[in-house]
Formats: C-alpha cells, structure tokens, sequence
C-alpha cells in the first residue's frame, strides 16, 4: 500500500538575513518535490522579526514560525545552528511532518538528499521573492519623488567601524564615482540604528550590537557626502526589498541586505575584507564573481566602477524608479 504524500512539508532556516535568505533556495525544489504539501517555514532565529518576514517573502510558503533555542545555553557563534540547541518543544512542533533542513554548516547536503536535487544545482538556484503591493505603497510614501531617477543601493553593515574607517576611501570613492555620471542618480543608504542580535549567544550579542550602533553612526556621515544620498533608516524587510527591487545597482559588504539585492537579481559589488576560502565561499558568496577586495588595486577598482556605470546607463526608460 503507498503511502499519501504529505499534507505539510517543514523547512528550517537558522542564523541571520543572510542565511535565511540563502536556505530560501531550496523552496522552489520542496513546492515541485511536494506539489500539493503546505509549506511551513521555521526561522531559527529566536524570535527574530526580520528574519521571520524575509521568508514571508516567499511565494512558496504558506506560514512561517519562530523557533526559539534552549535557555542557558554556553556557545560560539558558529554552533548557533545545530539542531540540538533547540527547544524540545520546537522539536516535537517541526518533526510531526517531513522537514527539510537548511542549516549553512551543512552545505545543504541534507537538504540535497531529501529533495533528489545535485547540491551544485541548489547553490546555484536563487530564492523566488514576491513583494507584496503594500510594500511597494510605503516605499513609494518613505521616499518620495524619485520617480525617474536612477536608484543606487548601499549598505555597509557588517565588519565593525574600523574595518568602514580602513577602506573608507573605497566606499567614498565608489560613490563619487556613480554619482558624477549623472544628476539623475540617487544613492539609496541602507542602515537599521538598533539592530538586534538575539539568535546569537552572549556575549557576541551585545558585542554585535554595539558594532552595528557605531557603523549606523558611519552611514550617517555618508549621507553629507552628496544631499543626493537618501537616508533609507530603519525600513521593514519588506520595504528595503521593493526599493531594493527599483535599483539599477547596489554596492554592500557580505550581509543580508546583499543577499537580498542578489536574490533580487540586482547587479552588485561585494566589497569583502577578508581572505577568502572555499567554505565561507560555498556558504555564503554565491556571488563570489562579484567581490571586490577592500585592498583592492586600480585596475580592479576600475572594473567594478565601469561594469557599474555600464549597467546604469542602460537604464533605460521604463527602467528606472516607477
């Protein structure tokens, strides 16, 4: 006797944005392998409202819950993840039907296996987003006037203000450099004032926190660059995605705000502080073509500014903000 397929089909996703953002890959391939299931989404995140509603996002998903971790727990901030910090009763709530997992340390094997899908075909897939029309409406009322200007995003929210202050001169330069092509382009500066950090462990969280208040103050100061960079403070996941959505190009370190604008298929710079390796790469830089060192060279600076530049001016008109 077969068995019925699934009436429910559970995905977690753990961690920040970012992660959330990137584990929404594998719904496209949940919805064909459970063509008829209720998709529900699990976002790890201890309650975390902005990563709950970036999977809201998600034409696949019929609901989403938090899923909150054992109280007391000591760890780093890379066993956050593991599905043994979870509260028993999450547990019971999310294993009483299939579940796929998209916990980042394991590279989506599982979630390969369960599904039939190549891993390699999984990491290069990118998230369905549907932004809902409201989201459109309060984009259009936070920041308006734009219609027929050419939108830039920017967000820098990620490596602490003495990584911003080193490579100050490469933030700055590219946004000079975007902003003398033409009159008609508006910088879009992204930045949340209190971010929080409960899905991390203390005290990386408050440390977290204090970082992000700092490099909140550094995005201010870039807004006196130019009266043509818009502050864009603290909008709703929702919000950001729809403006983000109108951008002709975005420039953003390796945070969620890029993994949106890449699931959104905006054309990007990553600017990345670090050395790279093969892990970090295969977990969070499906757009490793993109990055651009923070100590980069002339010649590589030049070459994200032109392929910038080239991308705006094709901006042509039914292209531009609406």
């Amino acid at each position: 006797m077969m068995t019925p397929p699934p009436s429910v089909v559970g995905v977690r996703f753990e961690g920040g944005l970012g992660d959330h953002i990137l584990g929404m890959r594998v719904l496209r391939f949940v919805r064909r392998r459970f063509p008829q299931a209720a998709i529900v989404g699990y976002s790890d995140a201890s309650g975390s409202d902005v990563q709950r509603d970036v999977i809201e996002l998600s034409p696949f998903v019929s609901c989403v819950k938090c899923v909150f971790k054992k109280e007391g727990l000591s760890i780093v901030p890379r066993e956050m993840g593991r599905f043994e910090h979870i509260r028993e009763q999450c547990v019971e709530e999310m294993l009483r039907h299939p579940l796929i997992d998209t916990y980042g340390e394991l590279m989506f094997v599982p979630a390969s296996q369960a599904l039939g899908i190549p891993i390699f075909t999984l990491l290069a897939e990118h998230p369905r987003i549907k932004i809902p029309t409201l989201a459109f409406a309060t984009a259009s009322r936070v920041l308006p006037g734009l219609a027929g200007r050419v939108l830039i995003g920017v967000n820098f929210q990620k490596y602490g203000i003495g990584v911003l202050r080193m490579y100050q001169h490469v933030i700055e330069g590219f946004i000079r450099e975007l902003l003398t092509l033409s009159r008609n382009v508006v910088i879009l500066n992204f930045w949340q004032t209190a971010a929080t950090f409960s899905h991390w462990p203390e005290p990386a969280a408050t440390i977290r926190c204090e970082q992000a208040r700092q490099e909140a103050e550094f995005a201010r100061e870039l807004c006196e660059l130019d009266p043509r960079i818009i502050p864009c403070c603290d909008a709703h996941i929702h919000t950001v995605a729809a403006l983000l959505s109108q951008c002709r190009y975005f420039i953003g370190v390796d945070n969620g705000v890029k993994h949106l604008a890449w699931a959104l298929n905006i054309p990007h710079t990553v600017l990345f502080p670090h050395s790279l390796n093969m892990r970090h790469v295969l977990r969070w830089l499906p757009d490793l073509h993109r990055v651009l060192p923070c100590n980069c060279t002339k010649d590589e600076f030049r070459s994200h500014v032109e392929y910038a530049l080239e991308c705006i001016k094709r901006c042509s008109k039914g292209q531009v903000a609406q």
